[in-house]
């Protein structure tokens, strides 16, 4: 179970904002922007979703080099998705059981998990409109002064 209520604030904002100074988190982690190559364990959709993704987030300065293993299980979850989407498109979805009831095929609900599961990842990188509302991102190349030097 994750953490309880709203996200906090995150640190760049709360300058900006002009936050009491001892709400500030100074010891705050500063990752490098960038998660680099794909892991080579990835299959070939996960690479290509890695390589048309991964540039956009980094832009953002969303995507660090300590989110590289989330950002590899995103890509990962969205390959096992195409692969069952696949699944699905070559055979039926509902095959007949040994006693003679019509079921959904495994693939099925394995395509409904995998999409559960991506988007629940996606979210961790704002990667739908909603989940943007929740995260402040401060592009490579912004102008959003830094009087504190937080923000590097």
């Amino acid at each position: 179970m994750g953490k309880r209520g709203p996200a906090p604030t995150p640190t760049a904002l709360k300058v900006l904002r002009g936050s009491r100074p001892s709400t500030i988190n100074h010891q705050e982690p500063k990752p490098e922007i960038g998660a680099g190559d794909p892991p080579s364990w990835l299959g070939d959709e996960a690479i290509e979703y890695w390589r048309e993704y991964a540039p956009k987030l980094e832009n953002l300065g969303v995507l660090c080099e300590t989110d590289r293993t989330a950002f590899a299980l995103l890509a990962h979850t969205w390959g096992q998705w195409c692969e069952a989407r696949l699944e699905l498109a070559a055979n039926e979805s509902v095959q007949t059981s040994a006693s003679g009831h019509s079921q959904v095929t495994p693939w099925v609900t394995i395509a409904r998990q995998l999409q559960a599961d991506y988007l629940r990842q996606a979210s961790k990188f704002g990667m739908n409109p909603s989940d943007r509302t929740g995260i402040t991102a401060v592009p490579r190349t912004s102008d959003i002064p830094d009087p504190l030097g937080l923000m590097k």
